[in-house]
């Protein structure tokens, strides 16, 4: 019989690492949820009205609903076969096991905050404090496929993409929702004619709009938050072919949400990162052994990725930015992910055996 007391004593047997089906199964659910999010954050960049009744609240939260549902049945395998405590959470799910009761929590407050202080309707959005309880409750969950493929011993250094999909769509979903709340470091959610309009001095005064600042540093923000990611994958694994493309998929897709999918170049653009990040690695993997080489993946990546950017959306929006607007804040970016390097491997670690 599952008591209160089972649930809470350790019965300190070492956890089980999850089936491959049961972290496959756990992404589905996770596609579902945030699906539901990215739809809401469409409804609101294209004027949908305001409701709670509608197909993509419905979408979060039965979504929510299902995950959360799943996780507690994952654990609730493992309390009936004997298992207490801690050691009944599967590797990789303790986060997940936390995020679901604080994202229900916070969903309550945040009906209890709109009752007060109204509803969000600009930047303040991202800065309420239930909205960020929210996003940490919805990303402990989603992770937790990466956090159980980075705790498999069975995997070698170069493992196949199968055995590794549901973790790498974990952490794209992971990045989907840091950027969906950090959206003012994001600047592949902007439009293109917006992206040149920025970068362009006014014709009256000769100075920039001062929107130009946000778009500068989310230009750094987000290459230092992509950048970040790369390396992570590096630290555990050789990432396989494909793995890149499908960890950008989600910042790509909340990117175009959050315009009304206006953008279809830059989101290109961001794609195609990632397919490029899948060729550099394919002709010279990174390993936190050999520095040199994250160093140069990270300046060179910055630098075409961002060129690419400003070109695209140059063509796109059939204008050109101030000529050092365009040439410098790839440069800029290659710097700060550099610093990410030097930051993340102070000093080379050990090479591999």
């Amino acid at each position: 019989m599952i008591t209160l007391k089972s649930l809470l004593t350790d019965s300190r047997q070492e956890r089980l690492l999850p089936a491959w089906w049961q972290d496959l199964v756990t992404t589905l659910l996770s596609l579902w949820f945030i699906g539901g999010f990215t739809l809401d954050l469409w409804a609101h960049a294209t004027g949908r009205p305001e409701s709670f009744w509608t197909w993509w609240h419905l979408s979060l939260y039965s979504g929510f609903a299902a995950l959360a549902g799943w996780v507690a049945l994952l654990v609730l395998r493992n309390l009936i076969a004997g298992r207490h405590g801690p050691a009944a959470v599967p590797v990789g799910y303790g986060p997940a096991v936390v995020g679901a009761p604080l994202f229900l929590l916070m969903g309550v407050a945040d009906m209890l905050w709109h009752s007060v202080f109204g509803i969000e309707t600009s930047i303040d959005a991202f800065f309420s404090p239930s909205h960020l309880g929210l996003a940490v409750g919805s990303g402990m969950m989603v992770i937790a496929p990466w956090l159980a493929v980075w705790r498999r011993r069975d995997l070698s250094a170069s493992p196949r993409l199968g055995p590794v999909v549901p973790g790498f769509i974990g952490f794209s979903l992971f990045l989907l929702m840091l950027l969906m709340f950090f959206r003012y470091v994001n600047a592949f959610a902007w439009t293109a004619e917006d992206v040149v309009w920025m970068f362009q001095p006014t014709e009256e005064h000769g100075h920039f709009p001062p929107e130009a600042r946000g778009l500068a540093g989310a230009v750094v923000g987000a290459n230092a938050i992509l950048t970040g990611s790369i390396l992570v994958v590096a630290r555990r694994f050789r990432a396989p072919a494909g793995a890149h493309a499908i960890l950008f998929a989600g910042p790509a897709l909340v990117s175009g949400a959050t315009v009304g999918f206006d953008n279809l170049g830059i989101m290109a653009v961001l794609l195609g990162s990632g397919v490029l990040a899948d060729l550099w690695t394919r002709v010279r993997p990174l390993h936190a052994a050999r520095r040199a080489d994250l160093l140069a993946f990270a300046a060179g990546w910055s630098v075409v990725t961002w060129l690419a950017y400003f070109v695209v959306s140059s063509v796109e929006a059939d204008d050109w930015p101030a000529p050092e607007m365009w040439t410098g804040p790839p440069v800029a970016a290659a710097l700060a992910a550099v610093l990410v390097v030097l930051l993340v491997h102070p000093r080379p670690a050990e090479a591999p055996e």
